[in-house]
């Protein structure tokens, strides 16, 4: 059974520890959702687990007043007591209280608009956007910004079926896999999400729908209190990580790609001189990484202290640009690889243990925290008797609490073991 599964099973059983052990051992998300639409908190609810109910509202669980899940939640609580408990619970932050670095990156990017290439305007209203993440979500967008709106600094969109409220939630789900819509503008983000040729995002809407009209034909009562709905889940994450996927293949240069060397396939180089919209260059021991300032200084604040340094005496020539280059030593090829990949898509692909050791080490010194910890836990994972105590100190440099604790659950479970070893 997966750790998914586990969680479903004992949220319905009401076993508490196994949920924190799931959660906080095995990141398992509490906002995952099974084959009949529903997470762990509507079980928790419906299985009248007040304790677990609690749990899991102050670790993330989604549950938003007027919204589809929460409303369902409410509905569907065994007892009072869990009843009042969502009534009076109050969301601090919609995606949970446990952070998810990727997302809030994103969510960041489309926020702040962090060296932003191009504004749409929308009847009036501005969003400072990114051309090469929402060319790598849309296909719509690749072929705009490539022919009718290439080198334009702004596009004005005045069509009466495009609101700015519906272009929005459309940008919300292009920057982070999902969207939260209001009831009454279902209908424009369905009809702007086909123009786009989002078909999926056409798919879960229409999902949504039967979802909600199914829920008001067995309560009717529900039809006044679901002001908003969401569209998230795997498949739309999955899909989301395969585009930015797509896209890091092409900040990586072809000489480190196994499938493909530069021009082999016609896209390749098209693609890395307009439709990935470069602005930084990256020379590590002769390979050429074209990224994009945004994604680096958001994961790191040693690329936003490299940028605002005026330092830069190189550049490089993409197409019709020039752009800034930067040449990083004592980094290797290989290993910067894994670093971009993991700011791009939030994958970690490691080779060996030392492969992962090295990354951390260079993450640790790129101010890449996050990948330091990701790194961290992998290596807790083959924790042996051999490489123990060399983790233990490895933890304690890099200031890694969840693997000193690994290594402190081994020692403890190894305790007869160890003892032999060290007499």
């Amino acid at each position: 059974m997966t750790y998914q599964a586990q969680l479903f099973q004992c949220c319905r059983e009401g076993d508490l520890q196994k949920a924190q052990f799931l959660h906080e051992e095995k990141d398992v998300d509490l906002n995952l959702r099974d084959i009949w639409d529903s997470s762990p908190l509507y079980y928790a609810c419906l299985c009248g687990h007040f304790e677990l109910v609690e749990y899991l509202l102050q670790n993330g669980a989604k549950c938003v007043e007027n919204s589809f899940d929460g409303e369902r939640c409410l509905y569907g609580a065994l007892t009072n007591d869990i009843k009042n408990l969502i009534k009076n619970w109050k969301q601090v932050h919609t995606r949970g209280l446990r952070r998810e670095r990727h997302y809030d990156m994103m969510r960041s990017l489309l926020d702040k608009g962090s060296f932003y290439d191009v504004i749409m305007n929308v009847h009036g209203r501005q969003f400072k956007v990114h051309r090469y993440i929402l060319s790598a979500r849309s296909e719509y967008f690749a072929d705009a910004f490539s022919n009718k709106w290439k080198n334009v600094d702004e596009v004005n969109i005045s069509h009466h079926a495009v609101t700015a409220d519906a272009f929005a939630c459309l940008l919300q789900y292009l920057y982070t896999g999902r969207m939260d819509i209001q009831c009454d503008m279902v209908g424009q983000v369905k009809r702007l999400a086909k123009n786009c040729r989002l078909d999926l995002l056409h798919q879960e809407i229409i999902k949504v729908e039967l979802r909600v009209d199914e829920l008001v034909r067995l309560k009717p009562q529900m039809k006044k209190r679901v002001k908003v709905f969401s569209i998230e889940g795997e498949v739309c994450m999955s899909v989301f990580r395969d585009d930015l996927r797509k896209l890091v293949d092409h900040v990586i240069p072809p000489s480190l790609h196994d499938w493909v060397e530069d021009g082999i396939l016609p896209f390749t180089k098209m693609w890395r001189e307009t439709l990935l919209f470069p602005d930084v260059c990256f020379n590590i021991d002769n390979h050429l990484f074209l990224g994009h300032k945004a994604i680096f200084c958001a994961c790191s604040d040693y690329f936003t202290a490299l940028f605002e340094d005026h330092f830069l005496e190189n550049s490089f020539h993409s197409g019709t640009r020039v752009l800034p280059m930067i040449t990083l030593t004592h980094i290797s090829p290989q290993i910067f690889k894994n670093v971009v990949v993991s700011m791009y898509s939030d994958e970690v692909e490691f080779t060996s243990m030392d492969t992962a050791y090295e990354t951390m080490c260079t993450s640790h010194m790129l101010l890449f925290h996050g990948l330091t910890r990701r790194c961290g836990q992998i290596l807790g994972q083959h924790l042996d008797e051999s490489n123990l105590f060399p983790l233990l100190e490895v933890a304690r440099n890099f200031d890694l609490p969840k693997l000193e604790d690994m290594c402190a659950m081994y020692m403890a479970k190894r305790n007869n073991v160890l003892n032999k070893m060290h007499d």
